[in-house]
């Protein structure tokens, strides 16, 4: 064992005592600070030269040394093995920052001594922070996403790939921050940013690099339109349609869906992997009808796409002997013994195949059925048949001078229409506007339509859809106004 630490003193130079007690101190010598500043091109560095020398220890196991520096209150610390010798030069002292210095003392095992007292310093100069290219403003409509974005990070004192990224999103509604993904490494980075799924309005996001020292950072506004809501997707699987790795076996009970089930027989074995179809990108939740009769049989291991997996608490606080619907959650790591951490587990979800593979952690964890869906607000309940899925409202609104016109019907200005102008025709019985409408879902739709009708002689038009049979919009039938109003469509006959 190594018995004696070894001692620095300062001399001739006056510097802060970061640790006032002394082990065991000796008379040393530091023999020299050399500022100069590194400016040979092929140096990514400003830094500062320091050569110390100290003592060697009479210890006779010691058979080297390690000089270690660092800087104060910053998780940045460097140590080199100087062997035998007892003076070294470093060339990675940072400027402008607290810096402080020991030594240790190493045996034939590579023990290492209690540390030399500690002596420090702020060097003059200027540190340099971290940089990061600009980042525009981006105006997108709703349910589509930006990125990546390309971004670009430097620092002259440590290598980019070290630097910490934190980003944030001032709302959280819009763009929560889950849903703001990294991508690259060293200074080439990515940024995907994806608003929540029927969510508009204006949000700030935040990109910082910190080196654990200093840190820079970068915003750039999000405004997001609102637009004809996204196609909403369920995807229900039966869990015994998985393929299954033994353990995990079907089960029965009638009162699951098709009276059959799958769990694992033994704790941290088996697997159920189910191929999931995504007709639509976006971030979806996965639903699960789980049966959890306590608290020593309620969880799997949950993984998407052969990536991370994350412990799912099926049943954390709602423990019932009867199926139940629970959202996929996470700990934020297998490690955590801390549930719902993640809650809901979110996946943003490319167009395409994909794979969600459920392990077995706690045998005798029941799961019956899974739904995939890009709903945020949609809840399961009971018994999820496909054959009657969840009625869902869709709002198209088109502006009226984005139809294809045909003369007399023209594009006006009126400043008190929306964006400035509306359509009309000047001429009776003449002129056509026509409008090329995505409809999402199959179902029923009204038509609504704002309009200005002055007087009887103002208020028809002649409406088709698809070509089918003409009928005629009273459009303010009784209710003629120099004002823009709203009318729902209707048909005489």
């Amino acid at each position: 064992m190594v018995g004696q630490p070894v001692s620095l003193t300062p001399s001739r130079m006056r510097f802060m005592m970061l640790i006032g007690k002394l082990l065991q101190r000796r008379e040393v010598k530091f023999l020299a600070v050399i500022l100069a500043m590194l400016s040979s091109a092929s140096v990514v560095c400003a830094a500062v030269i320091v050569t110390l020398e100290w003592d060697p220890s009479s210890d006779t196991n010691v058979v080297g040394y390690v000089l270690y520096n660092g800087v104060t209150d910053a998780s940045y610390i460097n140590n080199t093995d100087v062997g035998n010798q007892t003076s070294a030069t470093l060339t990675n002292v940072l400027e402008d920052v607290a810096n402080f210095f020991f030594v240790t003392a190493y045996d034939s095992n590579g023990v290492e001594s209690v540390p030399s007292n500690l002596i420090g310093t702020n060097f003059p100069g200027t540190y340099p922070f971290p940089t990061i290219s600009a980042i525009p403003d981006y105006h997108i409509d709703e349910n589509s996403s930006v990125g990546p974005i390309f971004l670009t990070n430097g620092d002259a004192a440590f290598i980019p790939a070290n630097l910490d990224i934190l980003v944030k999103s001032s709302n959280p509604t819009l763009v929560p921050d889950g849903n703001i993904l990294l991508g690259g490494s060293g200074s080439n980075r990515t940024m995907t940013v994806v608003p929540a799924i029927d969510e508009a309005g204006r949000a700030i996001i935040t990109y910082t690099a910190s080196d654990g020292i200093s840190n820079a950072s970068t915003s750039f506004r999000l405004t997001v339109t609102p637009t004809a809501p996204s196609r909403f997707i369920y995807r229900m699987i039966e869990a015994e349609s998985a393929a299954l790795v033994s353990p995990m076996a079907v089960a029965s009970d009638p009162n699951a869906s098709g009276a059959q089930f799958i769990e694992s027989s033994a704790d941290e074995l088996g697997t159920a992997t189910f191929p999931v179809d995504i007709p639509v990108f976006g971030v979806y939740s996965i639903w699960c009808r789980v049966l959890s009769a306590n608290d020593s049989r309620d969880s799997f291991y949950v993984s998407v796409d052969s990536g991370a997996e994350d412990i799912y608490d099926t049943a954390q606080g709602t423990w019932i002997n009867a199926w139940q619907w629970t959202v996929l959650n996470g700990r934020g790591g297998t490690n955590s013994a801390d549930p719902l951490v993640i809650n809901p587990r979110t996946f943003l979800l490319s167009a395409g195949s994909h794979n969600i593979t459920f392990r077995g952690r706690e045998a005798g964890t029941g799961f019956d059925q899974m739904l995939v869906t890009n709903d945020p607000n949609f809840v399961p309940d009971g018994l999820y048949s496909v054959t009657n899925p969840p009625i869902r409202l869709v709002y198209l609104p088109v502006e009226a001078e984005l139809a294809t016109l045909v003369p007399p019907m023209a594009a006006l200005p009126d400043t008190s229409a929306s964006g400035g102008q509306f359509i009309a025709t000047t001429a009776a019985g003449s002129g056509t506007a026509t409008f090329a409408v995505d409809i999402p879902v199959a179902g029923v739709y009204l038509i609504l339509c704002r309009v200005r009708s002055l007087d009887p002689s103002h208020a028809l038009f002649v409406v088709s859809a698809d070509d089918a049979a003409l009928d005629i919009l009273d459009a303010s039938q009784g209710a003629w106004t120099d004002g823009w109003r709203w009318t729902i469509v209707n048909w005489p006959g």
